[in-house]
């Protein structure tokens, strides 16, 4: 079914609207509502968005809000995010999981490679508890890859631990051939078990019985994620158990550590050049500088291919609601741009 789904996505976006030349765009979510022209809320029996007024800020913000699934309904409706009723493909969400999220409207994305810079503001909800398996909220997606399916980049809170990483093909020589991508944390807070540096190897989220990948390459927005779980938790019990470090080509140099999101403003700056083995990706978090990752960033190509954003809460299921906020969004070809 996934294999015929894959082919229907494929065949979908041949008719998707030829995206807008490269565009600097603000979203300070004055509207009443969430701009189509820049954003696709992706639609799912859990989750919602509105448009509110944080207590304490003068902005507004969009609040993208999930709750517990509780049960998984597959439609026949053709869209063209399998993910989300909204989106262009048979709605078929997956089994554990749980999302509230925007994505780039894709008129909007950027051909993969474009370098660019990102500025927002985010708040999480403070009564995330410590508990908190995978949660995920803010990443970048390669539409071409031809390895990989987790997020190029992501902002992981684990734990209620921030930290940033990035993903790049496992070229390690003693790697299991199942571990076709390596995981690096570039940037963490105070609080992390993992360090700045670290690497672990990680398997693909594969068709039951096959070798395929869930997303094929070229499919715009993908909803995959790794099935290794261990590097959303805890540490594991053995060192027996403990996945390989797998870094190769990358120098990361961390410059300070993350703050805390759990019911305060953070504001983000990212400055992202995705291209082979010289790639660069640059965060800044309330103004200080906290991580530079320079060298193989992303997954091997598929031909010409799409790089997007997403925000908003990405996680295992959970029991309990949690919500996200975004702000002051900007996307440029400059810090000018994106500066304030």
């Amino acid at each position: 079914m996934r294999t015929a789904l894959a082919g229907a996505v494929a065949a979908t976006l041949t008719c998707a609207a030829v995206p807008a030349p490269a565009q600097v765009i603000r979203d300070d979510f004055a509207g009443r509502g969430i701009s189509a022209e820049r954003w696709l809320f992706c639609e799912r029996d859990e989750n919602e968005v509105a448009v509110v007024q944080p207590p304490g800020v003068s902005f507004r913000a969009a609040e993208m809000t999930v709750r517990p699934r509780v049960e998984v309904a597959v439609f026949g409706m053709m869209f063209r995010h399998p993910g989300c009723r909204n989106g262009g493909g048979a709605f078929e969400p997956e089994k554990n999981d749980e999302r509230s999220e925007l994505w780039e409207a894709d008129a909007v994305t950027l051909p993969f490679g474009t370098e660019v810079w990102y500025r927002f503001a985010f708040q999480v909800d403070p009564d995330t508890p410590r508990s908190a398996e995978r949660l995920v909220i803010g990443q970048w997606k390669q539409s071409n890859s031809a390895t990989g399916d987790s997020p190029v980049i992501a902002q992981r809170f684990n734990g209620r631990t921030f930290s940033i990483t990035v993903e790049q093909d496992n070229t390690s020589p003693d790697r299991a051939p199942e571990d076709k991508e390596c995981r690096v944390w570039i940037a963490v807070d105070r609080s992390a078990v993992k360090a700045a540096g670290r690497s672990e190897a990680h398997s693909l989220l594969s068709v039951a019985g096959t070798d395929e990948p869930l997303h094929r390459p070229g499919g715009l927005p993908s909803i995959g994620h790794d099935e290794f779980e261990v590097s959303h938790a805890a540490p594991p019990a053995t060192a027996a158990a403990a996945p390989r470090p797998c870094v190769q080509d990358l120098t990361v140099m961390p410059l300070g550590f993350l703050p805390d999101p759990f019911g305060h403003w953070v504001t983000m700056l990212y400055h992202i050049r995705l291209n082979g083995p010289d790639s660069l990706v640059e965060v800044w978090a309330d103004g200080q500088p906290v991580a530079r990752a320079s060298g193989r960033i992303g997954f091997s190509t598929a031909g010409p291919g799409r790089q997007y954003f997403k925000f908003g809460p990405y996680r295992k299921h959970q029991p309990y609601p949690a919500w996200a906020r975004l702000a002051q969004y900007a996307r440029g070809f400059s810090r000018e741009d994106v500066d304030r």
